[in-house]
């Protein structure tokens, strides 16, 4: 399978989970990234690599699930990216009456995509769960290859982005913990798509900055 039929697979399986902001199933894809990982050697010897996070909701009965991911490279360094990505999404009530098909990637690609062929539709496709999937991809391959890069990778996926951040928040004592245990944090990218206030690039980009 291609890279790109691979990322493509895992954005249609992320949309079509259900994980509306404030929701019960909004930890699910949480759950769905964890079980994927865990099967995969690096994991499997690491279990402690696979740090799951709970968060209380303010002013709600549901309590929020955030996982952090580590694998580290094969030569023993502090140098450490973070990657950051949310998996909630919004609600499908401006869908009308196609809002039960919303996460099906195909009934709403095949209902919308008249404009570009090259486009694929559903909630959560753009916001962010292509990114998450990115993510996702750059974690399973660096596992199965430490050799990859020369630093360190963290992925942190988080709930309530478009709520009041209260996954990012909750999981910053995780990430705070492991600077204090020695990990160097570079950079962070985050690989929601955007364009940067109609910048007026066309094609692949990557904005720099502290926006967001």
């Amino acid at each position: 399978m291609s890279r790109r039929d691979k990322l493509l697979k895992m954005t249609e399986e992320l949309v079509s989970i259900p994980s509306v902001t404030e929701s019960k199933n909004e930890s699910l894809p949480g759950i769905w990234i964890k079980e994927r990982l865990e099967k995969l050697p690096y994991f499997i010897e690491k279990k402690d690599h696979l740090i799951w996070v709970d968060t209380p909701l303010e002013g709600s009965c549901e309590k929020l699930h955030s996982l952090v991911v580590r694998v580290d490279a094969s030569v023993p360094t502090d140098r450490t990216v973070l990657l950051i990505g949310h998996y909630d999404v919004v609600g499908v009530s401006v869908y009308g009456d196609t809002a039960r098909d919303a996460f099906n990637v195909n009934k709403m690609t095949k209902l919308l995509n008249i404009y570009d062929e090259d486009v694929i539709y559903g909630r959560g496709t753009m916001d962010m769960k292509c990114g998450v999937a990115l993510e996702l991809d750059i974690i399973e391959e660096f596992a199965a290859n430490r050799g990859l890069f020369d630093v360190n990778i963290v992925a942190a996926f988080v709930g309530d982005e478009e709520n009041t951040s209260a996954g990012m928040r909750g999981v910053l004592p995780v990430l705070y913990k492991m600077k204090e245990e020695g990990a160097d944090f570079l950079t962070v990218i985050n690989t929601e798509p955007g364009e940067a206030g109609d910048s007026g690039e066309s094609g692949p980009a990557v904005f720099l900055g502290t926006l967001g």
